[in-house]
């Protein structure tokens, strides 16, 4: 049963990868290049298996190539359009979600490093963006150990300082 279905998964897979006469590029051709929404558009009435591997492959190129590396624009960019696709399973929106928010968190983190005005008014969105997309990605995070509260918790005292240092600098 699971060779089968594993078989039908990459057979589903190199379809999607498989050109079409009004296509210049394909599905993964698109998510290789980084150009997400591209590849969102074009599976955009995809069936929800479909959805559910476009958004897999999308994933795993923002995330190795964007996450793993510290490129949290490149990975913000791939997680947010994943996010688009419709019919993909709450599962994996909550993951796309997760990680979008940790990418936007790191972000937030690197941009505030400074602690100027200037830093802390760009980070202070970014944190509040972060924390709006934690709060509705418990059942992902737990899958991954991660501890909410504590990540919640230290987006709050971030968000704290960055109040702190535009206070400061006013």
């Amino acid at each position: 049963m699971l060779a089968r279905r594993t078989l039908a998964v990459l057979a589903f897979a190199a379809a999607l990868g498989t050109p079409r006469p009004a296509e210049s590029q394909t599905l993964t051709e698109l998510i290789e290049s980084g150009l997400f929404d591209e590849a969102v558009a074009l599976v955009g009435n995809a069936s929800p298996p479909e959805a559910a591997e476009a958004a897999r492959l999308i994933f795993n190129q923002a995330y190795t190539f964007g996450q793993q590396r510290r490129d949290f624009e490149y990975a913000i960019r791939g997680f947010a359009a994943g996010k688009r696709l419709v019919d993909m399973g709450d599962p994996m929106y909550e993951q796309l979600s997760f990680w979008h928010g940790f990418a936007v968190y790191g972000a937030a983190v690197e941009a505030q490093a400074a602690q100027t005005l200037a830093s802390a008014q760009a980070a202070l969105p970014m944190f509040e963006e972060a924390l709006g997309l934690f709060a509705s990605v418990e059942t992902y995070a737990t899958t991954i150990n991660v501890n909410m509260a504590q990540l919640v918790q230290a987006t709050n005292t971030y968000i704290e300082i960055q109040n702190a240092v535009i206070r400061r600098g006013r």
